[in-house]
């Protein structure tokens, strides 16, 4: 039986190798992920509910406060009338519930 054996400087040109020759689609599918969008009012109860698991759980969103007339014409233009709203991927999310399972599912 041959056994053969690298030397450090071999096995670190083998590894950079096998980084930079990657599938860039492989690493942009690794690396890329949308920011969610979700659309609250202050005064909203299953808003904070969706926000508090968001800051317990360090998720990165983009947070757009109903009460800008512009937010809410967002909100309007997406075919929803009450929040919280989540828009991901183009995919639009209503209620605290499947919003919050969302998260947990992909982020």
């Amino acid at each position: 039986m041959k056994t053969f054996f690298l030397s450090i400087p071999s096995l670190l040109l083998v590894l950079i190798l096998n980084v930079c020759l990657a599938s860039p689609l492989q690493a942009e599918s690794v690396i890329q992920k949308t920011t969610p969008v979700i659309y609250y009012d202050p005064g909203c109860s299953h808003c904070h509910k969706v926000l508090d698991y968001v800051e317990r759980n360090d998720v990165h969103i983009v947070k757009k406060n109903i009460r800008n007339s512009s937010y809410r014409t967002e909100l309007i233009q997406l075919g929803a009338n009450s929040v919280p709203v989540m828009v991901v991927d183009s995919r639009v999310i209503k209620g605290s519930t499947p919003i919050i399972s969302y998260l947990r599912s992909n982020y």
